[in-house]
């Protein structure tokens, strides 16, 4: 985000700029841009959140030049509802609610169907056990 905000001329001046990650993306397109949220999980990984507060972080959004305004809403359960897909955007799945969101490791967990005792590794930009 703040590579686009210094390399996309006039990006930071427009009216209805909107930032955010693939979640965000997915939830507004799914929606027709009237659910603008993410999850807790998802938005701490952009390190522009809290994560003791669960909200954006005043100083973390200074340190990148980056307004709260911009940003999607924060919904700090993973198994929120974070809107409903709009008959615009897939007719046939009209009103049906957008009730989880999960990504990177967390949702490698939940496909891998852990049980208690279990561990699971994930490898990618980094390497977490979960």
């Amino acid at each position: 985000m703040k590579w686009l905000l210094e390399n996309v001329p006039g990006l930071a001046e427009q009216e209805n700029l909107t930032l955010g990650t693939i979640d965000t993306y997915l939830i507004a397109r799914l929606s027709c841009c009237t659910s603008i949220v993410t999850d807790s999980t998802n938005a701490s990984r952009t390190m522009l959140m809290d994560i003791n507060k669960l909200e954006w972080s005043p100083k973390m959004l200074g340190e990148y030049g980056m307004q709260e305004k911009w940003l999607p809403k924060i919904i700090k359960e993973s198994s929120a509802q974070f809107g409903e897909i709009s008959d615009v955007a897939v007719t046939t799945l009209k009103g049906v609610p957008i009730s989880g969101v999960l990504g990177d490791q967390q949702a490698a967990c939940l496909g891998h169907i852990l049980r208690d005792g279990q561990v699971k590794n994930t490898y990618g930009t980094g390497c977490f056990l979960l």
